[in-house]
């Protein structure tokens, strides 16, 4: 492929009117795919006019999923760099490099708290954006199908919960509470479980669920209550 339309002279001008991705696979894009992070197909690659790499999509391959990616590639493709850019375009670039996998949590949340100005609603904000690419990234990186994993990822989760994480994304928090729920109830704590499904409950409020869909949520804590498990 690097051999192909990438060094085709026209291949700028074209690219610059398009949104343009790569969807690498096995062969002759296999060593392409790995120096660009890949380690599954398909791995789709977001790129700039340049052939240069932007990001690669995470997560399932739904419209909503791929327009999320697509449009932090665009971020990055309008903004290629922090010189010049005032704090609010800055913020909107480290969530685009957040979205699209490019910053472990530690270098977001450092690159963050050096970006002067940035405070209040728009802090928040970054912060919750943050706290959901964690949440997602665990999710698709273990893919939890058995009840052991959705209990062992939930234990991660509710030490997450515990530290003051609360996920903002209707994805990622309800990913979030069910498995730390999971976690919660197997573990026998009443407790954590209560204050789990006060969070959910808060959050599906904001969110627009309908009340009724916690009941069974209440009925499971009632039962770990009646077993004398605080």
């Amino acid at each position: 492929m690097e051999d192909g339309p990438f060094s085709a002279p026209e291949f700028p001008a074209f690219a610059a009117e398009v949104e343009l991705f790569a969807d690498l696979g096995v062969g002759r894009d296999a060593g392409l795919m790995r120096r660009l992070g890949g380690d599954a197909v398909p791995y789709l690659v977001f790129l700039a006019p340049d052939g240069r790499a932007l990001g690669a999509h995470r997560g399932p391959l739904t419209v909503a999923a791929l327009e999320r990616s697509r449009a932090a590639a665009e971020v990055l493709r309008a903004l290629p760099g922090d010189d010049g850019l005032a704090v609010e375009q800055q913020a909107r670039r480290l969530i685009a490099q957040v979205e699209l996998g490019l910053l472990t949590r530690a270098q977001a949340e450092a690159r963050r708290d050096a970006l002067v100005g940035l405070e209040g609603a728009a802090r928040d904000a970054l912060t919750a954006r943050v706290v959901d690419a964690e949440v997602l990234r665990l999710w698709y990186d273990r893919q939890p199908r058995t009840l052991a994993e959705r209990v062992a990822l939930g234990r991660v989760y509710g030490a997450m919960f515990r530290s003051g994480d609360r996920p903002a994304r209707r994805e990622a928090a309800e990913a979030f509470y069910l498995l730390a729920l999971d976690a919660a109830e197997a573990a026998r704590s009443a407790s954590e479980f209560a204050a789990l499904l006060e969070a959910l409950t808060a959050w599906g409020t904001a969110a627009g669920v309908s009340p009724t869909t916690f009941a069974p949520f209440q009925a499971r804590l009632e039962r770990l209550r009646g077993a004398g498990r605080r």
